[in-house]
C-alpha cells in the first residue's frame, strides 16, 4: 500500500505547490518523514512520510536522500572522500536560523567515526524567500568496512511569527545519507544470453564448494533471469564458488521454449576487484546419443556435482527433460575449463527408444519433405500401432467452419483460435464424429498446447498444418501415424565426466557396454501407469540423483533394456505409479550388478503382492527402512505392497493402511495411514504382537484387495540397536510344477483346472538375528476367503537364500466358469516366540482356458 499513499501525498503537495518540480516533491516528502523507532534505514528507507508537515513546513532542503557511493576493493583513496551540496529554501516571510548536524552508524547499528560523516557549516541563515547551502563530507578512509547509513539534520526554533512553518512550530529536516565500504565480500554482476544472443530466461545457482568458503554469510539459493530483469548482483564472501545456469531460448512465437542450455564454470574465483560474468548459451553443443537399434531420447538426465564426497559442502544441479508425448525437446550444454582444486563429476543419464509418435501424409499429392509431419500427443487415448486415417480441414473449428462437415471417424485438422480454446475446439469436432484431431498452430515455432478429450489429439507446427491443409485443398488425403506409447526396447544408460564438461556430450552405446534385460511388467487389471525409472550413481563420487524416466500409459508388456554396465556407473532400477498426480514408487531391494554383454530377466510387479519388512540396504531420506529396536525404543516399519520379486513401496497412497502394536496383550502403539510407528518399551523381555492390515483402493489395484497380517516376536532391551525379529515370507512365484515356469500371465491370471505350486522364501528381517523357521502352513480359497483348503507343503533346498529357507506349496485350480481368484493365507514359525499369519484375499486372477 506505500505506492498508492506515497502517490497520493505527491499529488496533494503539487496541489499545494503547483511550480514545484518532481525532485522539488521527492524532496519534500522524504526530508519530513517521521522516523520509525528501532527501523534501519534499511528497512524504513526515509521514513514515514508526513504530509501534513511537508505541505506546511516552510523550509526544504532540495535532497532528502543522499547514496555517497560505493568505495570498492581495491580502495583508492583519492575517491574515498565524496562532497554533496545541500541546499536550503526558505519559502517564509522572515529569516531562519538552522542548526546542523551529522550522525552515522554502520550496518549494526553501533555509531561510526565522527570523521565519516561531517556538514558544514552548522550553522546556516536562510534570508526571508531565499536560500543557503552546506556541505555534507562523507570520508570512508578511517571507517571500517561495512554498510554506513545516516544523516544530515537541520533544526531551528520556532520563531514566535510563525515563519518557519505554518502554525509556529520546530522546523526539522533531514537528509538520509548512505554508503557502502566494500569489505572481504565480492559483487559478481551475472548475466545470460540465449541461443540467439538475447537477454534470456534462466535458473542460476553460485555455490561454495570448499569447507573454507562456508561462513554463513551467503546462502547458495537459485536465482533468475528474464528479459525484464537482465542482470543480477551476487555478493559473496572471497572464495571459489561453481556457477551453474539452465539458460532457456523460446521460439519464434515467443510462447514455448524450444531449448534448454546448460552453461556452467566450475571455478569462479571471487575475490576483488568486483566483476561481471556472462553465461552464454550459443556457446552450448546439443547433447546426441548414438545407439546400435534406432532411437530417439525419451528421457534425459544431467547431473553437476561439485566438492568432496561425503560432506556437507559439497554442490549439486541437475536438470531433467522428459518427453513424454514425442515433443522435440532440445537440451545444450556448453563445455568448460579443466578444474583440479576439488572433485567435479558431471552425469549424462538416458533413457532413449524408438519415437514416441510418427506421421506422415499418405495417399494425396505430398508436399516438399515427403509428408513427413511432426505430430506430439496432447492428451486423450494414446495411438498404439499403425493407424491411417482420412484427414479433413475442419478450418477453427467454429461453428460457420464445421457448418454441414462430416467428420466421421477421419483426422480432424484444426487451427488454433484466439476466439476459441482448445478444449473446445476439440469437443466441437468430437461432437461431429472425429476420430482423432490435430491442432495446428496459428504461429511459427514449436507448438505444445494442452489439450485432451476422448479420442487422441495431437498437436503439429504452423508448417505442418499449411503443408497438410494445402495437400487437402488439392484434393483427398490421409496421414499414416505410428504410435509407440510402450517403447519395445530402451536404452537406459549413463556417462560419467570427470574435471571438465567436454566441448559437446556425445556419446555412443557399444553392445560390450550395456547388459540385457529382459523386463516383464504385469498389470492386476485396473488400467495401472506410471514410469519406469533408472537412477544413476555415478562411481567415481557416490553421487546418485540422474533419474531418467520413461512413461508407460498401460501395464502389461514385455520389453527389452539394454542398460549401462560398466564399472563407473551404478543402475538403481524402480517403477512409479501414477495415480491423478506422481505416487508411489517401488524400488529394488539391491543396486543389480550388470555386467556388461549380460542377458538377464526382471519381473516386475507380478503376483502376489503382500506387506511385509523392505529387506532393503536401500536408503531413504539417508535411512534404511527396517523395523527396529534402540534402547527402550521400538520402531515398526512394514512396507505396505512388496511384490514376488522383492519390489517394495514404502507407502500405499490409494489404500487404507492400519497398524497395531501389543506387548503382553496390551495396545501400546497404532497408526492409521502409513504401517510405521514406535513406542516406548520396558527393558525387560516381552512378548509383542503387530497387526496390519492393507486395503488398496480397487479403482487402482486389482489384487490383494485385503491384506491382514499379524506378526509375534520377543524383545528386550540391551541399550543397543537392533532389528527386529520379524518373520518373513516372500511369494516368489506361482509357477507350473513340471516346467517352473511362471503360471501367471502380463495380467497377473492363471489357468483353471491345473496344478500349480507356489513358490515361498521364508526367514526374518534382513540384519535380525533369530532361529530359522521351523514350520510353514499354506491355504488356499477360491471364494475370497469363505473357504479355505489346505495346501500340501515341503521344503524346496535352494541355494542363495542366506538366512531364508525355501518352501513349494501345491494346489489345485477348480475349473472356472469365466473368471475368479485365488487367495492364499500362509503361517510361518521359527519355534522361539516369532511367528507370522497372513492373509491376501485375490492374490492373483483365474481365468478359464
Amino acid at each position: 500500500m506505500a505506492t498508492p499513499h506515497v502517490a497520493g501525498a505527491a499529488a496533494l503537495l503539487l496541489q499545494e505547490h503547483p511550480k514545484w518540480t518532481v525532485a522539488d516533491v521527492k524532496a519534500a516528502l522524504t526530508s519530513t518523514t517521521v522516523r520509525i523507532n528501532g527501523a534501519s534505514v534499511v528497512d524504513q528507507g526515509a521514513g514515514r512520510i508526513d504530509v501534513d508537515r511537508a505541505t506546511r513546513q516552510q523550509v526544504r532542503v532540495d535532497q532528502g536522500t543522499l547514496d555517497a557511493g560505493y568505495f570498492a576493493r581495491p580502495y583508492d583513496e583519492s575517491a574515498m572522500v565524496v562532497k554533496k551540496t545541500l541546499t536550503y529554501h526558505n519559502d517564509g516571510r522572515t529569516p531562519v536560523t538552522m542548526s546542523l548536524s551529522a550522525t552515522l552508524a554502520d550496518k549494526d547499528g553501533q555509531a561510526a567515526d565522527a570523521s565519516g560523516l561531517t556538514v558544514s557549516p552548522t550553522r546556516l541563515t536562510l534570508p526571508a524567500g531565499g536560500t543557503g547551502q552546506a556541505t555534507a563530507t562523507v570520508d570512508a578512509r578511517a571507517l571500517a568496512p561495512s554498510t554506513y547509513t545516516g544523516g544530515v539534520v537541520a533544526t531551528s526554533e520556532a520563531n514566535p511569527d510563525g515563519a518557519d512553518s505554518a502554525d509556529g512550530a520546530e522546523v526539522a529536516i533531514r537528509t538520509t545519507v548512505g554508503f557502502y565500504k566494500q569489505d572481504d565480500t565480492a559483487d559478481i554482476s551475472v548475466k545470460a544470453l540465449d541461443r540467439h544472443g538475447r537477454p534470456a530466461t534462466a535458473t542460476l545457482r553460485l555455490a561454495p564448494y570448499k569447507k573454507a568458503d562456508f561462513d554463513g554469510r551467503y546462502y547458495p539459493d537459485y536465482f533468475y533471469l528474464t528479459p525484464g530483469e537482465t542482470e543480477q548482483l551476487r555478493r559473496v564472501p572471497e572464495g571459489d564458488y561453481t556457477l551453474w545456469a539452465n539458460i532457456l531460448t523460446f521460439d519464434e512465437s515467443g510462447r514455448y521454449v524450444e531449448e534448454k542450455s546448460v552453461v556452467s564454470i566450475p571455478r569462479v574465483h571471487a575475490y576483488a576487484p568486483n566483476f561481471s560474468v556472462v553465461l552464454d548459451a550459443r556457446k552450448a553443443e546439443p547433447v546426441r546419443l548414438t545407439t546400435p537399434r534406432a532411437s530417439t531420447i525419451r528421457s534425459l538426465a544431467l547431473s553437476w556435482w561439485r566438492g568432496t564426497p561425503g560432506t556437507p559442502y559439497r554442490s549439486f544441479d541437475s536438470l531433467g527433460v522428459m518427453v513424454s508425448d514425442g515433443s522435440p525437446e532440445k537440451v545444450s550444454v556448453a563445455g568448460t575449463d579443466r578444474v583440479d582444486d576439488a572433485p567435479f563429476v558431471v552425469t549424462t543419464g538416458f533413457d532413449a527408444g524408438l519415437p514416441e509418435l510418427t506421421g506422415q501424409i499418405v495417399g494425396g499429392a505430398r508436399p516438399p519433405g515427403n509428408g513427413i509431419l511432426h505430430p506430439v500427443w496432447e492428451g486423450g487415448p494414446p495411438i498404439d500401432g499403425t493407424v491411417v486415417m482420412a484427414a479433413t480441414d475442419a478450418g477453427t473449428a467454429s461453428p460457420d467452419d464445421l457448418a454441414g462437415a462430416d467428420l466421421r471417424g477421419k483426422l480432424a485438422v484444426v487451427r488454433e483460435s484466439a476466439d476459441l480454446t482448445y478444449a473446445g475446439q476439440v469437443s466441437a469436432v468430437v461432437a461431429k464424429g472425429a476420430r482423432a484431431v490435430l491442432l495446428t498452430s496459428a504461429e511459427p515455432g514449436v507448438f505444445w498446447p494442452s489439450a485432451g478429450g476422448p479420442v487422441p489429439v495431437l498437436a503439429a507446427p504452423k508448417s505442418d498444418g499449411d503443408a497438410l491443409v494445402a495437400v487437402l485443398r488439392r484434393g483427398p488425403a490421409s496421414v499414416r501415424f505410428v504410435g509407440r506409447p510402450v517403447a519395445p526396447y530402451a536404452y537406459d544408460v549413463a556417462f560419467v565426466e570427470q574435471g571438465q564438461v567436454p566441448h559437446q556430450l556425445a556419446y555412443t552405446v557399444r553392445p560390450d557396454d550395456v547388459a540385457q534385460v529382459d523386463l516383464r511388467l504385469a498389470t492386476t487389471g485396473t488400467g495401472e501407469r506410471g514410469w519406469r525409472l533408472h537412477n544413476f550413481v555415478a562411481a567415481p563420487c557416490g553421487c546418485g540423483s540422474t533419474l531418467v524416466a520413461d512413461y508407460l500409459p498401460t501395464l502389461g508388456h514385455t520389453r527389452t533394456e539394454y542398460v549401462t554396465a560398466r564399472p563407473d556407473v551404478g543402475v538403481q532400477p524402480s517403477w512409479q505409479y501414477l495415480y491423478d498426480n506422481p505416487g508411489d514408487v517401488m524400488y529394488a531391494r539391491e543396486q543389480p550388478a550388470y555386467r556388461a554383454g549380460q542377458r538377464t530377466g526382471e519381473d516386475w510387479l507380478v503376483a502376489p503382492f503382500s506387506p511385509g519388512p523392505a529387506n532393503s540396504e536401500l536408503t531413504l531420506s539417508g535411512a534404511r527402512r527396517a523395523s527396529t529396536r534402540f534402547g527402550d525404543t521400538l520402531h515398526y516399519d512394514i512396507a505396505p505392497w512388496t511384490d514376488s520379486a522383492g519390489h517394495w513401496t514404502p507407502s500405499l497412497g490409494p489404500a487404507t493402511s492400519q497398524a497395531r502394536l501389543y506387548r503382553d496383550g496390551t495396545l501400546i502403539a497404532a497408526s492409521d495411514y502409513r504401517l510405521t510407528g514406535s513406542a516406548q518399551v520396558p527393558a525387560a523381555e516381552s512378548v509383542y504382537r503387530l497387526e496390519t492390515e492393507v486395503e488398496p483402493d480397487g479403482a487402482f489395484f486389482g489384487l490383494s484387495t485385503q491384506a491382514r497380517s499379524t506378526w509375534t516376536f520377543r524383545s528386550a532391551g540391551d541399550g543397543g540397536t537392533y532389528t527386529l525379529p520379524l518373520v518373513d515370507v516372500d511369494y516368489t512365484g506361482v509357477v507350473d510344477p513340471g516346467s517352473g515356469r511362471s503360471a501367471l500371465d502380463l495380467t497377473n491370471t492363471a489357468a483353471d483346472d491345473r496344478d500349480v505350486s507356489l513358490r515361498l522364501r521364508v526367514g526374518h528381517q534382513l540384519g535380525s538375528v533369530a532361529s530359522a523357521v521351523r514350520s510353514v502352513a499354506v491355504w488356499v480359497s477360491f471364494d475370497e476367503g469363505t473357504t479355505w483348503r489346505r495346501a500340501t507343503v515341503r521344503s524346496a533346498p535352494e541355494t542363495g537364500l542366506g538366512e531364508a529357507a525355501a518352501f513349494t506349496a501345491t494346489y489345485h485350480h477348480p475349473r472356472v466358469r469365466a473368471s475368479g481368484s485365488v487367495s492364499l493365507r500362509v503361517t510361518a514359525d521359527d519355534g522361539a516366540g516369532g511367528t507370522l499369519d497372513q492373509t491376501l484375499v485375490r492374490a492373483y486372477h483365474l481365468t478359464h482356458r
